[in-house]
């Protein structure tokens, strides 16, 4: 299913909520007030520097709050992998993996699992595996 501007805001703030410092390497974001789209380009742990480059070529130098700032775009498939690197982290290193179930009655959902077990971490009905992963983040802490 893909997924709608606006349902791609939510969640997308919904992550940068979660931790301004959660950020990679190779993450897209959502369009800026301008129209401009970045993408991570480095990242220093360190001292949380981040360089962003637009498809242009053009690169900026920002520091943490600029950066939490932004919505990742949780539509471009790098981004979503790094989503799931994340979640996956969250819940201490577990072996999740995200799997679509096809149901009579809902049509397609999204599940977060865990390798070898019988428990969802994405609870509820989930239209698409970026809101499942959203879902299994928010979750951490329940």
């Amino acid at each position: 299913m893909t997924i709608t501007d606006e349902r791609a805001i939510e969640l997308g703030r919904a992550v940068a909520a979660w931790d301004a410092r959660w950020w990679s390497a190779g993450m897209r974001t959502m369009p800026d007030r301008d129209g401009r789209v970045w993408r991570l380009s480095w990242k220093d742990d360190e001292r949380t520097a981040y360089n962003l480059t637009q498809e242009s070529g053009r690169r900026l130098r920002h520091s943490a709050p600029c950066v939490g700032g932004m919505i990742p775009d949780l539509r471009d498939r790098p981004t979503l992998g790094c989503l799931l690197a994340l979640v996956r982290e969250a819940w201490g290193g577990s072996l999740l993996y995200v799997e679509p179930e096809e149901d009579e009655i809902d049509g397609l959902a999204w599940y977060v699992w865990g390798v070898g077990e019988a428990r969802s971490y994405s609870r509820g009905l989930h239209r698409s595996e970026a809101a499942a992963l959203v879902a299994a983040l928010e979750a951490v802490d329940d």
